[in-house]
């Protein structure tokens, strides 16, 4: 029998207050946040009217991540 895999701790803040915050897909809250991650691949989005997204792809594992998203003016 092999134990259910804990999840992980991601910290995600933005050089901009509260944006979107979207993990696979869902919007699951607001910068900045700690969610709380099954391991594997997920994509992870900030997004704000007026900023690019935000996007990264990563594997989580076990352990606690943070992400600073570097928030970019549309011209």
């Amino acid at each position: 029998m092999t134990p259910a895999a804990l999840p992980s701790s991601l910290t995600v803040d933005a050089s901009v207050p509260n944006c979107d915050i979207e993990v696979d897909g869902n919007f699951v809250g607001n910068t900045p946040s700690m969610l709380n991650l099954t391991p594997g691949k997920h994509q992870i989005v900030v997004k704000k009217t007026g900023y690019q997204d935000w996007t990264r792809s990563m594997m989580v594992g076990s352990g606690a991540v943070r992400l600073s998203a570097e928030m970019v003016a549309v011209q």
